[in-house]
């Protein structure tokens, strides 16, 4: 029998708990090496422990409807499939391999029940039986003729095909539109303004440090365009001052961790970012070919979530006893994940390092010890939208998703006229992948805010006059001439505004912006058209904020008109 060779005449007769005997029997390989080095599985164990928090729970094989031979077959495809690939994508293989409950013991029974899956567990699993077929590892022979039969069949079928075009329109998956973008945008504005207001009340908590990133995560990922495994690698020695290389900081780096090109001067205090590649490699691996520069405003954020999680740290470990100079504080600080784990810094659970000398040992510049895995920022940043209730009206669970950013962001670059390399180079992805956004014109985007501008305004229109408005609690939105436009329900949220539009064409659209039903919003479309063709060659930014500003103004001004023409009516 050839090495490593799994004979089904062999099985006949055997279960489960005789499988260990038969593979050492039979000489049979069981310990196999994860794509991260560090980690080896049983290839026989119900828990696959593939990185420091990743595993794959295969205890559902047992209860299955399967035979033996393909309880064996499977895991051995899975097990070499983990040695290659990441572990989220075996997670997804062992979550399509449930669906094969039933199904192997006839081929008409796996074609019958194939038809019955969604589209994304069809690819899916069409995808772990085409990488079968390509496979030449020891026994990969064997394994692929116990499943010949789904091997061709899925072969003559085909994957669903996926439009990807049909996808970037889709209001859960797809890019955002402008109005849902600039929801995000004010939203994490004032969330920002309300952490910084706690962390100043509270001081450098646990809790407040784990609140805090959460937030920069998600601004982060709308500003610098990479996923969440790509920060769930970070560590703070990966945030520095531009005019400090990382070749030059704290420990020497092997090349491989090092960005080939840095920004060595600005003229504002500014910090750039080294970031490791998400889907290539190992933990802290290989880091992308540049350091990525953080804007001035987002970099002062930085620093004030830097000096609190350094506080925080110190604090944590002066309750534990652990006394450090400064120089040593500064040495395992830099060691520290970026975003950690609550076990590090947390208002609970903290874990107990017990001596300095242990302390020194856990954390490492390329240990992954408290940092957070992949899947706990997603969730982190599911439970951020909620708390915040983004506002959209094509659904009603707006979620900020890291995917969808991406899509967004490259939507945004192929409209303001950037080439197809030149949009892959922003978010690292290959010029293939950029194809379905090319077709994406600004004017086919800006059609999905028209849709539901008149939605919006109506939500925050009040349908009341100046004199009745004037005694609500707010601030008065004045222009240039102090003509009264609306009211400002909260001033504090005007003051990180970023629009580039000022009082009143800014605030149309803005959910803490009610205007007059009386107010001058026929001047000010008329302003806004004029500003318009005024920029109609300049930078697309403006364009886009115009374009969007004129189509609230326009609602608002047809709800006006309405208003009054049913206020007449009853009055006649």
């Amino acid at each position: 029998m050839k090495a490593n060779t799994i004979v089904r005449k062999s099985l006949v007769g055997l279960s489960i708990d005789d499988l260990p005997e038969y593979f050492e029997k039979h000489g049979l390989q069981r310990l196999y090496t994860a794509k991260n080095r560090a980690f080896t599985f049983d290839v026989l164990d119900d828990v696959w422990l593939l990185d420091a928090k990743s595993r794959i729970y295969l205890n559902w094989m047992k209860d299955a409807d399967i035979s033996l031979v393909h309880y064996v077959h499977l895991r051995v495809m899975m097990a070499n499939a983990a040695a290659k690939f990441s572990p989220a994508s075996i997670r997804a293989d062992n979550v399509a391999a449930r669906k094969l409950n039933g199904l192997l013991h006839t081929s008409h029974q796996f074609q019958r029940g194939y038809q019955l899956l969604t589209d994304t567990y069809k690819r899916n699993i069409t995808t772990i039986f085409n990488r079968l077929s390509k496979s030449n590892w020891p026994g990969a022979e064997e394994t692929r003729s116990e499943f010949s039969g789904v091997i061709e069949f899925l072969h003559e079928v085909g994957p669903p095909q996926q439009h990807a075009s049909s996808s970037l329109y889709s209001p859960h998956k797809g890019a955002y539109s402008e109005a849902e973008n600039l929801e995000i945008d004010e939203k994490l504005r004032l969330e920002i303004e309300s952490q910084l207001k706690l962390l100043s009340k509270q001081g450098p908590t646990g809790e407040r440090i784990q609140a805090l990133g959460t937030v920069i995560v998600a601004i982060l990922m709308k500003s610098l365009f990479r996923r969440h495994c790509q920060w769930s690698q970070a560590k703070t020695s990966d945030i520095l001052p531009i005019n400090i290389s990382f070749a030059s900081h704290f420990s020497a780096c092997h090349p491989n961790e090092l960005p080939k090109e840095e920004f060595t001067f600005s003229d504002v205090e500014q910090l750039h970012v080294r970031v490791f590649r998400g889907k290539k490699g190992e933990f802290r691996e290989e880091a992308e070919m540049r350091a990525k520069p953080i804007e001035p405003g987002l970099s002062q954020l930085l620093l004030i979530y830097l000096h609190a999680y350094k506080q925080c740290f110190s604090s944590n470990l002066n309750d534990q006893g652990i006394e450090l100079s400064n120089e040593e504080l500064d040495e395992l600080f830099a060691r520290c994940p970026l975003f950690p784990e609550e076990s590090l810094a947390g208002s609970k659970n903290r874990f107990k390092f017990h001596s300095k000398g242990n302390l020194f040992k856990t954390l490492g510049h390329q240990s992954s010890a408290f940092h957070k895995a992949e899947q706990a920022f997603a969730n982190a940043q599911l439970r951020l939208s909620k708390r915040l209730a983004l506002y959209s009206e094509r659904i009603s669970d707006m979620n900020i998703g890291n995917n969808r950013i991406r899509h967004t962001v490259i939507t945004n670059a192929i409209r303001s006229g950037k080439t197809a390399e030149q949009a892959a180079a922003i978010t690292g992805v290959t010029t293939g992948a950029i194809r379905p956004y090319i077709d994406l014109s600004f004017d086919a985007r800006l059609d999905i805010d028209q849709a539901f501008a008149n939605n919006k305004v109506i939500q925050n229109f009040g349908l009341v006059s100046i004199e009745e408005l004037q005694q609500q609690e707010g601030y008065k939105a004045l222009d240039e001439f102090d003509r009264e436009q609306g009211l400002i329900l909260i001033k504090e949220k005007c003051r990180s505004c970023s629009s580039r539009l000022g009082i009143p064409l800014g605030c149309y659209g803005c959910s803490n912006f009610k205007p007059f039903i009386d107010g001058p919003h026929r001047e000010n479309l008329m302003k806004a058209e004029a500003k318009l063709e005024a920029n109609k060659v300049s930078k697309c930014e403006t364009v886009r904020s115009l374009k969007r500003s004129i189509l609230y103004i326009q609602a608002t001004i047809l709800l006006c008109e309405e208003s009054k023409l049913t206020e007449s009516s009853l009055n006649a």
